[in-house]
């Protein structure tokens, strides 16, 4: 047999073997292709907020108020003494039935509330008229008589400007101005809602 009748079966096998190596290399190709962007898209990760996996959560609006009661103008502190006379508290609010209010810094009891149609001090607080011409402030407050602290005063005893000392549950004093009154029930005259301005002082 010649050599170049011997070297030819080598040379079909090379000729088939190649296209076939070929289009299996291809094959791999077009399978890894198609393989390697699902694996980049799986749910694994941590969601986004446009992703199926997401979940979104409304957040509350800042300052949103939860009872309808108008806020009081100075953020309450917390400070425990302070010099006697010295403005620990400021501001203005509303009490009514559902309402009462806590004056004072130190606790939370309420010292004034609206009930029956009187305006009602609470948790140990006591109330005390001003007369017409006295001076409205934390030292006149300071310096009233016993006998002139009360624990409520009737509903149509009291008008807007009228002005009262409060001797609160946590042992502070307070003088506030009626600002406003809401009145309604029988013949509309009962009182319902009280607004004040108020300052509270350490005692």
């Amino acid at each position: 047999m010649s050599a170049e009748g011997s070297g030819a079966p080598g040379r079909d096998r090379a000729r088939w073997i190649v296209p076939v190596v070929v289009a299996l290399i291809a094959a791999i190709a077009t399978v890894v292709a198609a393989a390697v962007p699902g694996l980049f898209s799986r749910g694994d990760g941590p969601a986004t907020a446009n992703s199926p996996g997401a979940t979104s959560h409304p957040s509350s609006a800042a300052g949103q108020a939860t009872t309808g009661s108008p806020a009081p103008t100075v953020a309450p502190t917390r400070s425990q003494s302070g010099p006697r006379g010295k403005v620990a508290r400021s501001g203005s609010w509303i009490v009514n039935g559902v309402s009462p209010y806590d004056l004072d810094p130190v606790d939370d009891l309420a010292d004034l509330t609206v009930s029956a149609d009187t305006l009602t001090a609470v948790g140990g607080a006591s109330l005390a008229r001003l007369n017409p011409g006295e001076r409205v402030g934390l030292e006149q407050c300071e310096g009233l008589a016993a006998d002139r602290w009360t624990g409520s005063v009737p509903g149509d005893e009291v008008r807007v400007g009228d002005t009262f000392c409060v001797r609160t549950s946590g042992g502070y004093v307070a003088a506030i101005t009626i600002t406003d009154l809401g009145r309604g029930g029988g013949g509309g005259q009962q009182l319902i809602n009280v607004y004040f301005s108020y300052s509270v002082g350490y005692s």
